[in-house]
């Protein structure tokens, strides 16, 4: 295993030899030179520029397990050897993706990137076991991160794409994203076992995440409309057997004529619960069946507002709670909002409140 160094504006692909005082100056040579577990390092001074997308022909083949990963990843050249930076790749409008999707091998990790302005996908892989992970991928022509099995993409930023921003296959991850104004799906879930969790997903052009397959998993994302278009927060359409759960989600401003929170298409049961609707011209539409899991006589912590609308309560009351030696009792209160002198419970605390909560 290898570091590979890569400058624009330093290297050269004649006379260096990938060294960090000494680095090649293109991506591609890099790649020719690289074997699996190797690390390339792309320089922060300048964007590598693509005329074409970066071929995997004469380089690195599709390793043989997790250990032979390579990566790919930003460098603080003047840093020195290293030392993480943000490395640009700039499709230039020519290239047609960052990388070839001819002979794409598995077991890749890109990490510390700004990929942007492809006439297709920015990232369109055939390859599986992609990890993408800190970068910032735009302003692709055909979408931003195309399909790959088992694919992860983890805290990145992909943003105003034509096309789908993120398009999940078999057991693909979205998670820690901020994936927003794509003008197809922002988040497109074709294949099982696929995990949406802990984004931020905002301002469609036609849904925020659409789901076509089973075993999809959407919880504790933030799903945000534009205010005013008839776009959807979840569109779950299959004839499958089921098995999907949409939990703990924020879901709001799907306000047009037609917007909806969460729509459903064809013959499914799906678990749905816990959401929180606000300012959408539907919040939950029921042309199929699906089973909830709360309503506000069974869970104190949220009470409906609406049809399938749950808002936080102020509080609920609770148990008794002696402090040893003081010989007060006080009510231990759980909540959004705590009373004055409540106890222990969570939310935020009013002042002079006791342990439990923001004050």
């Amino acid at each position: 295993m290898a570091d590979i160094y890569c400058d624009n504006t330093n290297g050269n692909d004649s006379t260096g030899d990938g060294s960090s005082g000494t680095p090649y100056k293109t991506l591609q040579k890099c790649v020719d030179n690289a074997a699996g577990g190797d690390v390339i390092w792309i320089g922060d001074t300048s964007a590598q520029v693509l005329s074409t997308a970066t071929s995997w022909a004469s380089g690195w083949a599709a390793g043989t397990g997790e250990t032979a990963y390579l990566t790919i990843r930003g460098w603080d050249y003047s840093g020195g050897a290293g030392v993480a930076g943000i490395g640009e790749i700039d499709g230039n409008a020519a290239a047609a993706n960052v990388f070839s999707t001819t002979s794409t091998p598995n077991y890749v990790v890109l990490l510390n990137l700004y990929m942007h302005d492809t006439t297709g996908y920015v990232l369109d892989g055939n390859g599986q076991r992609w990890h993408i992970i800190d970068c910032e991928v735009a302003l692709g022509g055909g979408g931003g991160i195309d399909s790959m099995s088992n694919l992860k993409v983890i805290n990145c930023h992909v943003h105003d794409n034509t096309g789908h921003g993120v398009r999940l296959s078999s057991s693909g991850l979205l998670q820690g994203c901020f994936v927003t104004d794509n003008s197809g799906d922002n988040v497109a879930c074709g294949g099982t076992f696929v995990v949406v969790t802990g984004n931020l997903i905002k301002n469609p052009g036609t849904a925020n995440i659409f789901s076509t397959q089973d075993d999809t998993t959407i919880i504790n994302n933030t799903i945000v409309g534009d205010g005013t278009s008839n776009n959807i927060g979840i569109s779950i359409q299959t004839s499958g057997t089921g098995n999907g759960i949409f939990t703990n989600n924020i879901i709001t401003d799907h306000a047009g004529g037609t917007g909806i929170g969460i729509k459903f298409t064809g013959a499914k049961t799906v678990v749905v619960g816990n959401n929180q609707f606000n300012n959408n011209n539907t919040n939950m539409d029921s042309a199929v069946s699906y089973v909830t899991l709360t309503d506000s006589t069974t869970n104190p912590d949220y009470v409906a507002t609406g049809s399938d609308d749950y808002t936080p309560q102020a509080f609920v009351d609770a148990y008794p709670t002696t402090y040893p030696g003081s010989g007060t009792t006080t009510e231990n209160k759980i909540g959004a909002v705590q009373e004055a002198g409540g106890a222990a419970g969570g939310g935020l605390m009013e002042p002079g409140s006791m342990n439990g909560g923001m004050v």
